[in-house]
């Protein structure tokens, strides 16, 4: 599940159609998981914006509208949870603008819940544990409290069975114009290193 329902206000703009790496955030968000062994894929947008569902469609992915965006990021995970289906054992939770996230990162979670199937699987990341991350079933009425800010990252800390997986990727989101240059440069830094390796 992609939350991508924020208000982006200290982006000054709509941040999830800004262009790194080549691509939308939303675009490349929402390409990140076609290719996992997940099964329904939603992202919870905040309005119905033709670029955000088109780049979801694209992705094969469905989208869920959380009317209630503006009350803070818990209701966006409650709206996502509440579409899931009542056979879902499982949500990966993840943000649209964490770009420097990969698929070998969201590969590592999903294949630890796996492992450890009732225990929430959190990213750790800058002595913080976070999202993205893979909350079992037993947690579902709890994400489908939330509401205001508090998001899923109480629920982590209130939880005595949490299994740790070091994603220092994560440590990066888009909040200001300054992030998205420095998301960039990494991503090209990425780019270059993967060259070399082949060379």
């Amino acid at each position: 599940m992609l939350l991508a329902a924020g208000a982006s206000r200290r982006f000054e703009g709509k941040k999830l159609l800004a262009v790194c790496g080549g691509e939308t955030l939303i675009a490349r968000a929402a390409s990140l998981t076609q290719d996992a062994a997940v099964g329904t894929r939603l992202a919870v947008f905040g309005e119905i914006e033709f670029a955000l569902i088109e780049a979801a469609a694209d992705a094969a992915m469905g989208f869920v509208v959380n009317r209630h965006w503006q009350r803070g990021q818990g209701t966006s995970v409650a709206a996502g949870v509440s579409a899931l289906g009542r056979n879902c054992g499982a949500v990966l939770i993840r943000l649209a603008d964490q770009v420097l996230v990969t698929q070998d990162d969201i590969d590592a979670l999903l294949e630890t819940a796996r492992a450890t199937p009732h225990a929430i699987v959190a990213a750790h990341y800058d002595g913080i544990l976070g999202v993205p991350a893979v909350f079992p079933r037993r947690c579902f009425e709890a994400l489908l409290s939330l509401d205001g800010d508090r998001g899923a990252r109480r629920i982590i800390a209130d939880d005595d069975r949490v299994v740790t997986v070091d994603l220092p990727n994560a440590a990066v989101d888009i909040d200001l114009r300054e992030d998205l240059a420095r998301a960039e440069s990494a991503l090209i830094s990425r780019a270059r290193e993967r060259h070399s390796a082949r060379s």
